[in-house]
């Protein structure tokens, strides 16, 4: 999985206090899946993003599920980044 490290300082930076919209299609079409992934289970420091660590019961399988259900539900039409 890649580092969140460069993907949570973007979003620190773009949505200073707040949590990322995760439907955001701006946001969703710039990042790969494991920096989806990254924010997921570290959070967002700073911010209202928490990290939901580990607790995923089928781990990398639960977040490659989960957001398959982010980029179906926000419906974005612009193309998905090289590795979504």
């Amino acid at each position: 999985m890649l580092s969140g490290q460069a993907t949570t300082e973007r979003v620190q930076h773009a949505r200073a206090q707040d949590a990322p919209d995760l439907f955001d299609c701006a946001w969703l079409t710039t990042q790969t899946d494991g920096e989806i992934a990254a924010v997921i289970v570290a959070g967002i420091q700073g911010t209202r993003m928490v990290g939901f660590g580990e607790n995923f019961p089928e781990g990398p399988r639960d977040h490659a599920r989960l957001i398959a259900y982010l980029r179906a539900t926000a419906a974005c039409e612009a193309e998905l980044p090289a590795g979504a």
